[in-house]
Formats: structure tokens, sequence, C-alpha cells
């Protein structure tokens, strides 16, 4: 007898979870966040393009260069006498500049942190500061003296000031199409620079919003820039606003590409940061902050993400990165050997171990059943337990005879989850049996006369839903014939089966 019970399934009725896509496989991989608290706030955060677990943080009055698999910084450059903005790597990874509150330009040598250049010209601080990927090697400053400026590294000078902002420039961009150079400012506008000319060959108006953040793709076809809410997209090539991103509700701070180029990320004082397909432009996932986001970083290949934040006044850095994997020759070493001598066993009979819901099945205990689910399992493998009793016919025993406290749980249950679509095929014909049981035995006055009214006008709800239901169907077949069309509606049994 033993051996001819079957154990009831319990995974029929688990709720449905939709599969995650790449996105939320890529930035849901990632660790949990390292935290780091500054005394100053993280005005600029850049990853080293040839690396990828190396990032420069600005703060206060230095750099701090961290280690993104480690969580841990690496080495602190504190040379300044003014607060730094802006840190920024060359591609080649050897070289990073800063701009500064001094007015300042500096220029660092990677590997011993040693300056090399300091350039003198601008009137106010320095916000940002970027490599120009042509020859000879070239910078290119934003400055609040609302001005973009263009320096020879060899010769250590200025060789062209770019003026027509009428506020300060707080951000920009190389693009890599040749010699165009984009800047955004305070005065709600942002402007692409030919450095061949010197002049402005776009002026994009952002409304009534001070650009925070511009960067370039698309083969440098593309701009993106950020100001209050919104993150606007134009064409380049026809000089025209491609889409406009207001999917955060507070200030836009930071953008950078994500996923080799197809992914534009946004991060905002609202503590999310935001994924963008960009093809599509829709949101393809998002990330929770634990505050307020200035500025951010992805890494190379997507590796991890350094934040920079802000909370309570105080900068706060948070560091994530992807988990670590074996190499190939490593993972294949752990295999254990083909040994073709080993023999597997396998019993003729293995007794079966049943729960206590089942030990009662098999000896017909259909109401200690009801009870004993009822207490001691999940929601879903107590719908699986009234699926099997319904099957056995063992509903009826198990509902009848009940006095009001020992319906209360039950009750209580049914009223709970009877509108959860996965369970309803179960759920509606327990209901509909405890109804012709209960419903005029139970008192007015008893505190089981109020669930009982629910079930009666959830019910009542379903069945006028489904008087639509097929009403509609008669009229979707009655117009599919007029039109000559092959296609049939489903048939009302499925329906009925969902409700």
């Amino acid at each position: 007898m033993m051996t001819a019970f079957k154990k009831t399934i319990l995974s029929t009725y688990e709720p449905t979870v939709a599969a995650l896509g790449v996105d939320q496989k890529i930035w849901s991989n990632l660790s949990k966040p390292v935290i780091v608290r500054e005394f100053t706030e993280i005005n600029y955060v850049h990853a080293c393009p040839s690396s990828s677990f190396l990032a420069a943080v600005s703060t206060g009055y230095k750099v701090i260069i961290y280690n993104c698999r480690t969580g841990r910084s690496l080495s602190t450059i504190s040379r300044f006498n003014s607060t730094v903005y802006g840190a920024t790597y060359r591609n080649d990874g050897k070289l990073f500049v800063v701009g500064s509150e001094d007015s300042r330009i500096r220029l660092f040598d990677c590997k011993n942190n040693d300056q090399l250049r300091v350039f003198y010209g601008h009137e106010g601080p320095v916000r940002r500061v970027k490599f120009m990927p042509d020859f000879p090697p070239r910078l290119v400053s934003f400055s609040d003296d609302k001005s973009v400026a263009v320096w020879d590294i060899a010769e250590e000078a200025k060789i062209l000031d770019l003026k027509g902002h009428s506020d300060f420039v707080r951000a920009g961009c190389v693009s890599r199409a040749p010699a165009l150079v984009m800047s955004g400012s305070d005065d709600r506008s942002v402007r692409v620079w030919d450095t061949r000319t010197g002049n402005c060959v776009f002026n994009f108006d952002h409304g009534t919003s001070h650009v925070n953040d511009v960067i370039s793709y698309g083969g440098g076809n593309v701009l993106a820039a950020a100001g209050g809410n919104e993150v606007r997209i134009w064409d380049l090539a026809a000089g025209k606003l491609l889409a406009k991103l207001c999917r955060h509700h507070k200030d836009v701070t930071s953008l950078a590409l994500a996923t080799a180029g197809s992914r534009l990320v946004s991060g905002s004082l609202d503590r999310h940061l935001k994924i963008y397909d960009t093809s599509t432009y829709e949101v393809v996932h998002t990330i929770e902050c634990p505050a307020s986001v200035l500025s951010f970083a992805v890494m190379p290949e997507d590796e991890g993400l350094v934040i920079g934040m802000i909370s309570e006044g105080k900068g706060v850095i948070s560091l994530q990165k992807k988990p670590y994997k074996k190499p190939a020759a490593a993972v294949e070493s752990t295999k254990p050997e083909n040994n073709s001598a080993s023999v597997k066993v396998i019993k003729d009979y293995q007794p079966i171990s049943l729960s206590q819901p089942d030990r009662m099945l098999l000896r017909s205990q259909h109401s200690q059943v009801l009870d004993v689910v009822l207490r001691n399992v999940s929601i879903s493998a107590t719908v699986a337990y009234l699926a099997e009793l319904v099957r056995l016919g063992g509903i009826y025993s198990a509902l009848a005879g009940r006095s009001e406290p020992e319906l209360r749980p039950l009750i209580r249950f049914l009223t709970k989850h009877y509108s959860n679509p996965s369970y309803k095929a179960v759920l509606h014909d327990v209901v509909n049996l405890l109804l012709d049981f209960y419903a005029k035995k139970v008192t007015a006055g008893s505190p089981l006369q109020e669930h009982i009214t629910q079930l009666h006008e959830m019910v009542a709800h379903d069945t006028a839903l489904m008087s639509e239901l097929l009403s509609l169907e008669s009229s979707l077949t009655l117009v599919s014939l007029a039109a000559g069309d092959t296609y049939s509606c489903s048939p009302a049994v499925p329906l009925l089966q969902y409700q």
C-alpha cells in the first residue's frame, strides 16, 4: 500500500516568476556594495578605461584612487590647496588630469602620481577636463568663467578659447567624431564646438534646467544631456531632438555608457540609476542607491559600479563588483576523474518519506489534513493539498460538520487568496462548496458573517465578469465570421478554468 501512494506535488501552484533579462542578470549579480564615507561631497567619479577595477574619485582637496575589486583605496593625492574637480583618466590609463577651484589644471602620471604639468589661463574654477583623442596630445577644459579651452600638453599652453555661453560651464565631453567638443552650461544650453575653426556648430536648448552632464556616443553622432529631471537625446547628423527621457523625479546629475555602448545610464538625486536601451530608450533596469547620486562610473565590460553620493551634507562612496570567476583551466581541474571501474549501485526499493498531511491522506483523515495545512504549511502547499482533496473527493468530508472556530482559519485563507489568479482555479471550487454548506448556518452576529459576505461578493463579481467575457467572445466570433476571417476565439472552458 505504501509504494502505491504518490506524494502530493507542491510546486504546481508556485507563483510564476518572470525570467530575468540580460540586464537584470548583469546588474543584479553585482556584489553587495562596500560603503566608504567622506567628510566632503563627491563631485566626480571616473573609471580607468584600460583597467576593469580602477576608478578616480574627486572629493574635497584630494583625489582618491580606488580598487573596485577589493573596495579599498590604492592611493590618495592630497597636494592641492583648493577643491578639486573632474579627475579623468586618459584612454591608455597612463595619465590623468584634474581641474580645481583655483582655476588651474594639473596633469599627473598614474604610475607614481607625479605632477607633470600645470596649466594656467582660466579665470574661474575648472569643473571638467577631458583628453582629446587626436594628435598632438591635447586637453579640453570647461570652466565657471563661461569658456571652453583647448590646451597643448607638450607646450603646456592654451591654443584655443571657445566663448559663447552666458553662464558657468560645468559639463563637457569629447566626441569620437574628429575635433568635436560638447559643453553644457548653467545657461540651459548645450553647445557643440568644432576645434578646427573655433566655431559653435550646434546650440541646443535644454528648456528650463541647468545642464549637469553631457555624453557622446553612437560614433559621435548622438549627444545626451542631463538637466532637471530629464535626459534629452540629440541627433547631431540631423540636428534635432531624438528623445526626451523623464524617468527620474529629481535632478539627473550624471550620465555614463554601459554594455559596450548599447546602454545609457543616468544617476539622480532621487537615489536611482536608470539603465536605458539606446535603440529604444526604454528603461531595462533600475538600481536603487543608498543616497542621492552626484556622480558615478561604470567599470569597463560592466565589471562594477563606483557611485559617488551625498547624505546629510557628507560624501558617500559605494563600490560594487562582479563575482570572481575561476579560470576555465582551474574549473576543469576540479572535476573528478572518470573511473570506468566505479559502479553505481541503485537500490531496488527505497521507502517513500511522506509528510504529515500525506500520511493523513493515506489514512483518509481529510478533516485533519485541512486543519494541519492551514496551520503549518506555505500558501502554495495549502492550495496543492486543497486540490488533492478535491481530486480525491475528500473535500466534502473535510468541510462538513465544522464549528465556527474551526471554520475561521479556512474562511480567512480563502478570503485573502481567492483573488490570486494562480490559485483561483482550485479555490473557486472550495469557496462554492463552503458557501453551499455554511452560508445559511453562520449567524448574523457572528464574526464570520463579514467574511462570508465578502466571499459572496467575490463569486458574484466573477460570475458577472464571466458573463461579460462570454458575451464579448460571441460578439468577436460574429465579427470574425462576417469579415470572412478564419480566426476563431478561444473556447469558454479555459476562461472558466482561469476563474
